[in-house]
């Protein structure tokens, strides 16, 4: 099944758990954001553990693209792309967003890297492409053992034509222990 953090957990409160364990076909979610970070995925436990075929999955629940196609929108987060000409720019977070072909400014960094607690920002668009939405958010304190066998994404969802990609979202994990071999793990922005 699916378990959706939605609107519980915001920059300062930690859903309190004994016992985390997401089973084969299990999803761990938040709800998408907007123009503003209200949902995060943000978890206080003792052990948490992922099994093979169970994930963790915040992909393109971060800052939306730019939606007004046609118009050079900029997408929303403070390192949102930026629409103009004929391209859209892409989003920033860990790092600068990639410029369009046609001055679609990319969006700054912005994320503190060596403690990520901030959402991927969307990026710009022109014309007939659909923007993307940056990545969402997963932050975990675990005081013994994380120990992930599925998938961890916070990926940002792939502009389409013109437009630009969403930025990668944050993963911060705190853990006394860390064990397992990850099917995948994916925070990058998208192309």
């Amino acid at each position: 099944g699916i378990f959706s953090q939605g609107l519980f957990a915001t920059t300062s409160d930690a859903l309190p758990l004994s016992t985390l364990t997401i089973q084969s076909g299990g999803v761990l979610t938040h709800a998408s954001n907007t123009i503003a970070q209200v949902s995060i995925n943000k978890l206080s436990l003792t052990t948490l553990t992922v099994d093979s075929g169970g994930s963790i999955d915040v992909y393109a629940k971060g800052y939306s693209g730019g939606v007004t196609q046609g118009a050079g929108d900029t997408g929303d987060g403070p390192g949102a792309g930026g629409g103009s000409g004929s391209y859209g720019g892409g989003a920033g977070h860990s790092g600068t967003g990639g410029f369009s072909a046609d001055s679609g400014a990319g969006g700054v960094a912005y994320c503190n890297n060596s403690n990520p607690d901030t959402l991927g920002s969307g990026s710009g668009t022109w014309n007939s492409g659909r923007s993307g939405f940056g990545g969402g958010l997963f932050i975990a304190t675990v005081s013994g053992t994380f120990t992930l066998n599925g998938s961890l994404t916070a990926k940002g969802m792939a502009g389409t034509t013109y437009a630009g990609g969403g930025a990668g979202g944050g993963v911060n994990i705190t853990a006394r222990t860390v064990a397992g071999t990850p099917t995948s793990f994916d925070v990058s922005g998208g192309n």
